[in-house]
């Protein structure tokens, strides 16, 4: 089977307790945190609009509510409009969970942002369709026209993030071929090269494809759950309950829902926030001005989610559809926040270490500027449709010049109606 495409497409006194009530109360307390749910054990982090961070102990989600234990061990409800990102601990420490993938794994992402692990299943027979298998949530069927690229997990890393104006084919060999896909099938992918010639190129040969489809935003609110295996779905409300994620894709049928552990979910995104989250790993990358040192070419590097730049670089990165550059009725404009450090090489001698500094700019006015191996928090303002990181030539020489990001995100406030024309 194959599918087509074609082109242009006050406090209160504590009581006294007695000494011999005293094991009794021990014991009626033991008791109780012996009965909490699995899930009540379960460490999260709560974020808001203003990415501040929360600690918490979850219990459950249900009813736009977030039932959880606070640093205090008091149990609190805090509403899901109050949440923008629910991030389980355990999984924050890593970050795609390659080891749960199974071998030969793929990662598909549409032109709406949403990501899906797992492996092409076959073509559709009639339209413009490809099936993707996922091992948890069973099968879905995607049209070739709201597909971004797929890539390989093993080969992820090595994945072109920019734009181009054809499609691209990246085999495992690294070598690239560019043109137009007219076709997918169970066995691979047929490119017609700029000279007309048609060439069928296998999936066991095939590291990454990019297609040169738009990106546009959803059409509704959403919330959106983030899966350890890298997928990232939108999906109607989420339900934990004794450590059990209730989620139903939009991209299932009908009124489909799927449950898993909650041990597989990386983090949920609240669609009562108001806000949208954008992982900076997931928004085009445009490099303007690539670091260099002793004449050689030091590009941007990706590395499990964090991106390496040296010194001097400038990357821009585009935020998807027409993502509003001001602020909403809510009070609340477009955002990017995560971490920054300057890291050095561990030969760099400690009385030279201390007379270094390197700036790091945001958008066109946010300045950072680090100490070595200082790891600082950062919350910038991005105007208009991109987001720009500049690293200043490091004035203690260009070696020395590296500087990581990490669990970065545009935070962009919702449109009030929805939008028309996304992956349905």
């Amino acid at each position: 089977m194959s599918s087509t495409r074609r082109a242009g497409e006050s406090r209160a006194a504590l009581p006294r307790l007695s000494v011999t009530a005293l094991p009794a109360v021990l014991l009626w307390l033991s008791a109780g945190l012996l009965s909490l749910p699995a899930s009540a054990r379960t460490p999260v982090t709560l974020l808001d609009a203003q990415w501040q961070a929360r600690d918490a102990r979850l219990v459950e989600i249900d009813g736009g509510v977030v039932r959880h234990y606070d640093e205090r061990r008091v149990l609190r409800e805090t509403p899901t409009d109050d949440v923008v990102r629910l991030r389980f601990v355990a999984a924050a420490r890593e970050s795609t969970d390659r080891a749960a993938q199974p071998s030969g794994a793929w990662l598909l992402a549409l032109v709406d942002g949403q990501r899906i692990a797992g492996t092409p299943s076959g073509a559709e027979r009639k339209g413009d369709a490809l099936r993707w298998a996922h091992p948890g949530l069973g099968e879905f069927v995607v049209s070739l026209e709201h597909v971004s690229r797929m890539t390989r997990v093993d080969q992820a890393d090595t994945h072109d993030r920019g734009t181009a104006d054809g499609d691209t084919v990246t085999l495992r060999n690294g070598d690239a071929l560019s043109g137009f896909v007219t076709a997918v099938t169970d066995g691979g992918v047929t490119l017609e090269t700029a000279d007309g010639a048609e060439v069928e190129l296998p999936w066991d040969n095939t590291a990454a494809l990019r297609l040169a489809n738009p990106a546009v935003l959803p059409t509704e609110r959403s919330d959106v759950v983030a899966l350890r295996d890298g997928s990232r779905l939108y999906t109607g409300p989420v339900s934990v309950s004794a450590g059990v994620a209730r989620v139903s894709p939009r991209l299932l049928a009908g009124e489909g829902f799927a449950e898993m552990p909650t041990a597989a979910v990386a983090a949920v995104d609240f669609a009562a926030s108001g806000v949208a989250v954008h992982d900076l790993s997931a928004l085009p990358m445009t490099v303007e001005a690539a670091g260099e040192a002793f004449g050689l070419s030091y590009p941007p590097r990706w590395d499990g989610g964090a991106l390496w730049l040296h010194a001097p670089s400038i990357v821009s990165f585009t935020l998807p559809g027409d993502a509003p550059n001001h602020a909403g009725s809510s009070g609340r404009a477009t955002r990017a926040a995560g971490w920054v450090e300057w890291v050095l090489p561990d030969h760099v001698s400690p009385a030279l270490v201390e007379l270094l500094s390197v700036r790091v700019r945001f958008g066109e006015s946010d300045v950072v500027t680090l100490s070595p191996n200082q790891r600082v928090r950062f919350n910038a303002g991005v105007g208009g449709d991109a987001f720009g990181v500049t690293v200043d030539a490091a004035e203690a020489g260009p070696v020395l010049g590296r500087v990581r990001l990490s669990e970065v995100v545009v935070l962009r406030p919702q449109p009030e109606e929805p939008r028309s024309a996304s992956v349905p």
